[in-house]
């Protein structure tokens, strides 16, 4: 059941006349001059009617399988045109948008450092599609890998190729 109150009570659902539905379209983008022109309009209706006669683009409400595919590609480390490509109806900024409202980040195209253990693991890393980040949480290393410190620690090197799969050798050059 409808609950009545007195605010509701004095409003009045009007039907829109077709003169006020030429001035929304006339006057659109400017919703100063509509509000002027159309007293009795609400902001928020003038919206709505300008979505219903079609000038302003429609909404997009986000499908769970765009959410995974949009996850999995920003997993994958896809460039932004591919990702666009994904979703031709929607504008790169909506993607974006939708990206950072998930908490979604590509990865990082690592840089190689000058020791050959560090470039080592953080390749490895990539290759397994692990951020810096997950890989300090295998590693138990705190933010060694996310600070991209170029001090070698033997500690944190030797858990992270455990974490990884890996093995530690050493090789003896004799001159």
């Amino acid at each position: 059941m409808k609950r009545i109150t007195a605010a509701s009570a004095k409003r009045k659902c009007v039907p829109w006349a077709p003169w006020e539905d030429a001035h929304v379209i006339v006057l659109h983008p400017d919703y100063g001059a509509l509000l002027r022109e159309l007293p009795n309009r609400t902001y928020a209706a003038l919206r709505q009617r300008a979505r219903h006669l079609g000038i302003v683009r429609p909404r997009h409400v986000w499908t769970i399988r765009e959410v995974e595919c949009l996850r999995k590609a920003s997993t994958a480390n896809l460039r932004s045109r591919d990702i666009a490509k994904l979703f031709p109806k929607l504008r790169p900024t909506q993607i974006l948008a939708k990206a950072r409202h998930l908490n979604l980040s590509r990865g990082q195209r690592l840089k190689d450092f000058d020791d050959p253990v560090l470039s080592a693991i953080r390749a490895r890393a990539s290759q397994m599609n692990l951020t810096l980040s997950d890989l300090d949480k295998r590693a138990r290393s705190g933010r060694y890998f996310q600070k991209s410190d170029r001090n070698f620690h033997l500690r944190h090197a030797a858990s992270a190729v455990a974490a990884l799969d890996g093995r530690i050798s050493v090789k003896w050059d004799d001159i």
